[in-house]
């Protein structure tokens, strides 16, 4: 459905994980969005429910269902500049 590079919309509230690193603590490999995240989808995980997100500077895992297309609404089509 998505393809790399497209930009996601992740709404408020949603469990986002990432690979244990060795100088990480217990919990720095959850993160709950505070607010809506835009990311760009980089690819499918191993787990066959959750893709490949970049947000920032992390690559994170999300559930699929959790994720949409980021279309800005008040011009009908996609805006990158409003992302960056």
């Amino acid at each position: 459905m998505y393809q790399r590079g497209d930009l996601v919309w992740i709404p408020q509230g949603v469990v986002l994980h990432r690979k244990r690193m060795p100088e990480d603590d217990l919990y720095s490999t959850l993160h709950v969005t505070t607010e809506p995240a835009i990311g760009m989808y980089a690819g499918l995980s191993k787990n066959e429910k959750h893709c490949k997100v970049l947000v920032g500077n992390t690559l994170w895992e999300v559930d699929e269902k959790e994720m949409n297309f980021y279309i800005a609404k008040e011009k009908g089509g996609l805006n990158v500049y409003h992302t960056c």
